[in-house]
């Protein structure tokens, strides 16, 4: 059987370990997540997220994690005001 985990950033912080619990126990519900956001193939995700993976803003464009990059403060105030 498939979750899915809608979540809110706005639960508790035993909201929070209810889910890291959930993670911990079943670690593909998190790379398929990642995968189907990304586009990015299973193994590529699996090599990539075994430890802490710091981008650029550009190299997370490129990898599906943002949609754009916004380069400036007034940019990102308007993209705030939609």
């Amino acid at each position: 059987m498939t979750k899915v985990l809608l979540d809110t950033d706005i639960g508790t912080d035993i909201d929070d370990a209810v889910c890291l619990a959930y993670l911990l126990q079943r670690p593909d519900c998190e790379l398929l997540g990642i995968t189907t956001v990304t586009g990015q193939p299973v193994e590529r995700i699996e090599k990539d997220t075994d430890r802490n993976n710091f981008m650029s803003p550009e190299e997370a464009k490129n990898y599906g994690l943002i949609d754009k990059v916004l380069e400036s403060r007034a940019l990102v105030a308007a993209a705030a005001a939609r």
